[in-house]
């Protein structure tokens, strides 16, 4: 096969990249890198308009036993690699279809819509209890009397709603909002979250000086040694990410929101 390289009157390539995450994580016999790459490219003939001619949405792992911080830049090519394979494999059919494509301009108005959501542009949260994921991601708690208790000696709690005659029903809620603050509920722990740009972090990942939050509801809403012993609970704790049903063992550490599923990514 002759090789080609890239000639000006050549078809335009243009990838659009929606998430780029690494992360690895040291296990007892070997260390595992991930990258989560998520983009889209289009191709145009004009280099005016454009047609979507492949996405990604993957997750790709490297093994060692040493280091692997360094594979996270092969990971990202080989990532980038497969979406421009895959585009220039569908180019022939997708470009000689009648449709008039969209223009780079209308590409990436259509990426900033992706984050106009009151969550992230909204002045402040709203106090409750977040029952869904929805809920969350419209600033919009259905819940807004809640207690939180302590159930065991391992600091876990439940969210207990609260009726007007007293009345206290447990709840599951995907999260809640108090003084300000947000945390996922997740198997009866309260993890503290922020937002960082358009995502949102767990809180022990972020630079003590710049956290907002580091358990300050657990600490205050429960109050004396047992919020304090919770709050501290949470910060120490390890989450796994479980949204990747072909990595089943040996997950990447959770360390965010996955603003699509409410899962914990990285």
């Amino acid at each position: 096969m002759a090789e080609r390289g890239f000639a000006k009157e050549g078809n335009q390539l243009l990838i659009v990249v929606k998430q780029l995450r690494v992360n690895e994580r040291t296990f007892f016999s070997t260390e595992k890198g991930f990258v989560h790459l998520q983009a889209d490219a289009y191709l145009s003939k004009d280099k005016s308009n454009y047609q979507l001619t492949a996405s990604i949405d993957t997750v790709l792992v490297y093994n060692s036993m040493m280091d692997v911080t360094s594979s996270h830049g092969e990971n990202i090519a080989a990532g980038i690699f497969l979406l421009i394979k895959q585009s220039l494999q569908n180019a022939e059919a997708v470009l000689n279809t009648t449709s008039q494509g969209i223009t780079a301009e209308q590409i990436l108005f259509k990426e900033r819509e992706r984050f106009q959501l009151p969550i992230l542009t909204d002045s402040g949260y709203k106090d409750g209890a977040y029952a869904s994921f929805q809920e969350f991601l419209q600033n919009s708690p259905s819940v807004e009397a809640f207690e939180i208790e302590s159930i065991d000696k391992k600091k876990k709690v439940r969210v207990m709603t609260v009726q007007k005659d007293g009345t206290k029903t447990e709840l599951f809620p995907w999260g809640l909002c108090k003084g300000g603050e947000l945390y996922k509920y997740y198997e009866n722990d309260l993890v503290p979250i922020e937002q960082v740009g358009h995502n949102f972090i767990i809180s022990d990942y972020l630079e003590k000086v710049n956290r907002r939050n580091s358990g300050i509801f657990a600490a205050g809403f429960l109050a004396g040694v047992v919020g304090a012993g919770i709050a501290n609970s949470t910060a120490e704790k390890m989450y796994s990410v479980t949204e990747f049903p072909y990595i089943t063992k040996k997950q990447p550490e959770a360390c965010a929101i996955d603003l699509v599923t409410g899962e914990f990514t990285f």
